[in-house]
């Protein structure tokens, strides 16, 4: 399911499943390792020995393993050369054991040098920089509000000193973090209550039906350290209270009874800090054994997991010898119709993070069982690790090379696969208590502002992208954090892009074959800095990731008004009586959402008038706190700079609820036949949370006989003569679709005005969709 070049750059021996190393084609490049090491080491003397904590710079982080990497060389160099040197001369004096001993020596050291300048310089412990620019959006954004994620801190729900465990009771505060998922839940999907929030999510899910009772939901959480029920130990894994923070929210808001909600870890224990919290509720607990309350793991062998790259089903055949085929999921998992990704965020020092895509790996069944976790799991001897991992493995782990770029990546399989991405409701991170490496004791961050404290928060969204995207920032750029390496975002790349991904891959694991390519997973992008911490929809420049850090605050009320028309006194203007001249049957198109007749006006002088209302304005706009472009495509991100506004004003108090009104202006037909995007930035003037986009679209001359398209026919000009108005009895009102120039009246104006605009196909106003 690879091209031929993914195929090359990804051979294995079918024997060892080992890559082969391509053979050097310039003698040249065997010196850039001593070169760069020994530069490196000057760097590092230079920069360190004068203030010794500079050791922990990110820039040292890159120089010190290549340093020591050079010093190794050097010494297996001069050492061989010695060696090598007293073993001739005892062959001279007919010493042949010495001399033997100094050869083996010398080979010894020779090999130090040479796999230190081919293998440990590529592994370097050097930090991830991404190969994509900041602010750089790939694929397509999911969501309520496409890409959206809600990231809710607070540091008084955590008070661990050390001492106990992180988990107990004493250490958490329950109402708080109780807070604080309500929080997530309602700035995620815009909702005031907790309750509109769990409806729009799954009216979302569904297509438009809400939750219906007796459905079942499957949440997915990490035990990774839970080997036993009792499980005392501070290693990460699930926070009981986050648990218990989003199982309350289901039964308390969603409406889902306790009996048909399960948690689980199909690959590891549930620990009794989670279990006491949830089986006085009635919830199924699921691990991979049966006992003591809790349900085992029976995996359904009537949804196969089909893995992309044939090499998988190879390597498991050749590692586990009973492999029959593809990877199964636990029956409790199948027979729901909801799951809610439930990860941990951490680092992981086999593939630089563990977040929601590979929090999935644990809800798999390999049919290895002989091996200790009896065949749930990613496999044994590497299995799936190898298909996704970034870096070099421990010595505990086979030796298999690094995954880069544009290769196959088996994570994308599974975030793509019907049993997770379409069932998926949410995607979330328990950022409580967060880790340096997968199972490590938590520890304090220093990039919060505050390294006393705990990360304390909690992550939601829709987009399983844009999610670990954001896990994947705030973990490199962490300093306590030191294992994020190598291609970590490769999965991401490939699921943005998962219907042409940069590897090639026929990504299809739903069926045996190559059947039904995957569409784009969800959005991914880096942030732009890791002090504001802003991507392309906060800043109102694309169509990426919005983070969002507090509850959102999006304008009151976003209309076009017909500027210079009867309804304002024919004023071109600013004022008071623009008011009248807004148009009610008109509504703003927003991300997510398809243009119809309610997005786009007939007026014959274009989109020429726009009002945003605000509440509590705290300055006062102009042009620099707005972007305006213009289009007819679905792909807004690449549309053209408007034309600029000839005003902008503002009217305190005089908007929706008294909040305050901001009218723009254009020149009559400077935007027309085409879609307005207006972008309220987050600035000091707006006072917004995250930047606010919405659309307009004008067609002249339609009179919306269609609704399937927006062009301007003979049947419009039909319509107009069959619509007669005049000013004396029988004025049109503003709602009326045949008034082209808002005269309040319709006759044969109207009708030239149909016939001097005809479109159809490509010259019509298209009905886009923005995702």
């Amino acid at each position: 399911m690879l091209d031929g070049n993914s195929m090359r750059s990804d051979k294995q021996c079918p024997t060892t499943s080992s890559t082969p190393k391509p053979t050097p084609r310039r003698r040249w490049v065997l010196w850039v390792f001593p070169v760069i090491g020994l530069l490196s080491l000057i760097w590092f003397l230079l920069r360190v020995i004068p203030k010794p904590t500079r050791a922990g710079y990110p820039c040292q982080r890159v120089a010190a393993p290549l340093a020591s990497s050079f010093v190794l060389w050097v010494a297996g160099v001069f050492g061989s050369i010695l060696a090598f040197h007293k073993a001739k001369r005892l062959l001279r004096r007919s010493r042949a054991a010495l001399a033997v001993l100094c050869i083996a020596i010398g080979v010894i050291g020779v090999w130090v040098a040479v796999t230190n300048m081919q293998e440990r310089s590529a592994l370097a412990d050097a930090p991830f920089v991404p190969s994509d620019a900041p602010l750089s959006p790939m694929g397509v954004a999911r969501g309520i509000h496409p890409g959206r994620v809600a990231w809710v801190r607070d540091t008084a729900a955590t008070s661990w000193g050390g001492s106990g465990y992180w988990w107990d009771d004493a250490y958490n505060d329950q109402t708080v973090i109780d807070n604080m998922m309500s929080n997530a839940i309602r700035w995620l999907t815009g909702e005031t209550t907790d309750v509109a929030g769990w409806d729009a999510l799954f009216k979302y899910h569904n297509g438009g039906a809400g939750y219906t009772a007796g459905e079942k939901i499957a949440i997915k959480i990490n035990e990774v350290s839970a080997f036993n029920e009792a499980a005392q130990t501070n290693k990460n894994m699930a926070s009981p209270h986050v648990v218990l923070a989003l199982v309350s929210q289901l039964i308390d808001n969603a409406g889902v009874a306790p009996g048909d909600i399960t948690v689980y870890d199909a690959s590891r224990y549930l620990a009794a800090c989670v279990y006491n919290k949830l089986d006085p509720l009635g919830v199924v607990c699921a691990q991979r054994d049966p006992g003591a309350g809790r349900i085992g793991s029976v995996h359904d062998n009537t949804k196969p997991i089909y893995f992309s790259n044939d090499q998988v089903a190879e390597t498991m055949v050749l590692k586990l010898g009973d492999y029959n085929g593809p990877f199964y999921l636990p029956t409790y998992h199948t027979a729901a119709k909801y799951f809610i990704n439930l990860a941990n965020m951490k680092a992981h020092d086999l593939v630089g993070v563990t977040l929601c895509g590979k929090n999935i790996v644990g809800s798999l069944y390999n049919t290895d069982v002989t091996a200790w976790d009896q065949g749930w799991g990613p496999g044994s001897y590497g299995g799936l690790h190898q298909y996704f991992r970034t870096m070099k493995i421990t010595s505990s782990w086979p030796q298999y090379p690094a995954r880069p770029y544009a290769t196959y990546n088996s994570l994308v399989d599974l975030l793509g696969h019907d049993e997770f991405a379409g069932k998926a409701i949410l995607y979330m991170f328990d950022a409580l208590y967060v880790s340096k490496n997968h199972s490590d004791v938590p520890n304090k961050w220093e990039s919060l502002g505050d390294p006393n404290d705990w990360v304390s928060s909690i992550f939601v969204s829709q987009d399983p992208l844009a999610i670990d995207s954001v896990g994947l920032d705030f973990l490199r750029n962490e300093e306590t954090v030191k294992v994020v390496q190598g291609d970590v975002d490769n999965y991401l790349h490939e699921a943005a892009q998962a219907d042409a991904p940069p590897s090639g891959t026929f990504y299809d694991p739903n069926h045996a074959g190559d059947v039904a390519r995957l569409s784009p997973l969800g959005v991914h992008e880096h942030w732009n800095n890791a002090t504001d911490r802003k991507y392309t929809r906060n800043l109102g420049i694309g169509l990426g990731i919005e983070l969002i850090s507090s509850a959102p605050s999006p304008p009151v009320g976003r209309y076009v008004f017909y500027n210079n028309s009867a309804f304002d006194g024919s004023d071109p203007a600013a004022g008071a009586a623009d008011d009248n001249a807004i148009a009610p049957d008109k509504e703003a198109l927003l991300p997510g959402g398809a243009g119809s007749l309610a997005n786009y006006t007939s007026y014959w002088r274009g989109i020429n008038g726009v009002m945003v209302d605000i509440a509590n304005l705290p300055g006062t706009p102009t042009a620099a706190d707005f972007i305006f472009k213009v289009g007819n495509d679905s792909n807004p991100a690449a549309w053209a700079t408007a034309p600029s506004p000839s005003s902008i004003t503002v009217r305190a108090g005089e908007g929706t609820g008294g909040s305050d009104r901001i009218t723009i202006i254009w020149a009559d037909n400077a935007i027309e036949k085409q879609w307005l995007s207006v972008a309220v930035l987050a600035t000091a003037n707006t006072g917004l949370s995250t930047a606010d986009t919405f659309y307009f679209g004008n067609a002249i001359g339609e009179t919306g006989n269609s609704p399937t398209d927006a062009e301007v026919t003979p049947a419009d000009q039909i319509a107009v003569r069959n619509n007669p108005h005049t000013l004396g009895d029988n004025p049109a009102g503003i709602t009326d679709t045949c008034d082209f120039d808002r005269n309040q009246k319709v006759g044969p104006a109207d009708a030239i005005t149909c016939r001097n605009n005809g479109t159809s196909g490509p010259t019509a106003l298209q009905l886009i969709y923005l995702p």
